[in-house]
């Protein structure tokens, strides 16, 4: 089908690349779904006869959302295990566990022998590989039902019964604490964790009575789709600074993407913004395209896909210093993450590399390639660049490193909540303006 001139933005160059990469995709196509996926690594986890459940608000308004897909963690497992999924759609919060007898079982091929289900791309050998998979449910006909407790977004409480005690794929690791998602006043993400299966497959609903909220699930995140309106869904890849961790924050995976997406969507309320959060803590650039490949490859493709030019934990330390070598590396992994935005058709969006404080790591003159390197990203035409430098960059030191600016970091390497407030309004004006909002 010929796109027409309104589908295409202007193309900025006729470099190589800029002239597929814009005329690639018609970045103002507008669809009626999209996916939520809050929080980025994971970890094997035992499971031992449990209903797991999610109770989650979307972006989307609660009279309009008509059929759900529930994502679950893959991998990890040797042999094929039960697994029931069952959801509902709750007028309120005032009971997250939801109505017992409300419950509509979920089918789907992939989650039922969960663990049997060939892996998208090589399988990691440990959970230390940073890598996922991703399994969908069948389209589920539930429709939201409308809020009378004054709120906006579609509530859905979501369970899945695990028979197998094996070690699983869920969200979540030693340490990170999500409870206070569950009271979020627009975003509600609460997990529970209740013994036997609870749903309507088999077991009793009305025996699931755990008000205990947890951190660990193998629920990863819901698609949806719309009865009349549209979802832009954002999608980051990286490190601990997309995934949203670090001191300072008020909530771990609150972070300038999730902000960003608030931002749209109180401006532009005609559309829901929902984030997708795939990075991972502590990864290096190698891994960071290893994970789109399993995202995408799961048929789970974001509007738009923000990933960064560099990552603090890519030089070695010692001796921590930022070499040509190690930009000419991201450079190779970039390439390949941009291939696969043209491959799915999606809007790729790098962001510059951030600086780190002399504290964590005293890169010293070297500092200097890491702003070649984004000043170099920032001109090239075949992607959109996001430059946080304005916000993010303090004054250079003696030593020619420039650190974050006064404020902007707790620890000296993650944003804290005024580094992620700061970044949001940049992030939210850059990708209105790439999809002409």
């Amino acid at each position: 089908m010929a796109l027409r001139p309104e589908d295409v933005i202007d193309l900025k160059s006729p470099g190589d690349h800029a002239g597929v990469f814009n005329a690639l995709r018609p970045v103002t196509r507008r669809r009626p779904h999209g996916f939520r996926i809050q929080f980025g690594r994971m970890s094997l986890y035992g499971n031992n006869d449990m209903t797991h459940q999610a109770t989650i608000e979307l972006a989307a308004p609660a009279d309009d959302v008509e059929a759900i897909q529930v994502i679950i963690g893959n991998g990890g497992g040797t042999t094929g295990f039960g697994v029931r999924v069952c959801a509902q759609s709750i007028p309120n919060k005032s009971d997250l566990n939801g109505d017992p007898g409300a419950f509509v079982t979920i089918t789907g091929t992939d989650i039922e022998t969960l663990g049997t289900t060939p892996w998208l791309a090589p399988p990691p050998p440990t959970p230390t590989a940073q890598r996922r998979a991703y399994s969908l449910s069948d389209w589920a006909d539930i429709p939201s039902v409308a809020r009378d407790d004054g709120g906006f977004g579609a509530l859905y409480v979501i369970r899945c019964y695990i028979s197998s005690n094996s070690p699983l794929w869920f969200l979540g690791q030693t340490g990170d604490d999500f409870t206070s998602w569950a009271a979020h006043p627009s975003r509600m993400w609460a997990m529970r964790i209740n013994s036997g299966n609870c749903t309507p497959d088999g077991g009793t609903p009305s025996n699931f009575v755990s008000s205990t909220n947890v951190s660990r699930s193998p629920i990863l995140g819901i698609r949806y789709r719309r009865r009349t309106g549209k979802v832009i869904t954002l999608m980051n890849q990286g490190d601990s600074i997309d995934e949203s961790q670090g001191a300072g924050l008020t909530r771990q995976c609150e972070g300038w993407m999730f902000k960003a997406a608030q931002q749209l969507q109180a401006q532009y309320p005609a559309y829901a913004f929902e984030v997708a959060n795939t990075a991972w803590s502590g990864s290096t650039y190698r891994s960071f395209g290893r994970r789109l490949g399993d995202v995408l490859g799961a048929g789970l493709v974001p509007d738009v896909m923000v990933f960064p030019c560099g990552s603090p934990n890519d030089p070695p330390d010692p001796p921590a210093l930022i070499t040509k070598a190690i930009t000419g590396r991201a450079e190779g992994y970039m390439s390949e993450m941009l291939r696969l935005c043209r491959q799915y058709e999606t809007r790729p969006m790098i962001r510059s590399w951030l600086p780190t404080d002399t504290t964590v790591h005293d890169w010293n003159g070297t500092d200097a390639e890491r702003r070649r390197w984004n000043a170099e990203c920032k001109a090239r035409p075949d992607f959109d660049f996001l430059d946080f430098s304005s916000v993010s960059d303090g004054a250079i030191d003696g030593d020619g490193q420039v650190p974050y600016a006064n404020g902007f970091t707790t620890d000296g390497i993650h944003p804290n909540d005024a580094g992620v407030t700061a970044m949001a309004p940049l992030a939210a004006a850059k990708i209105a303006e790439v999809l002409r909002l």
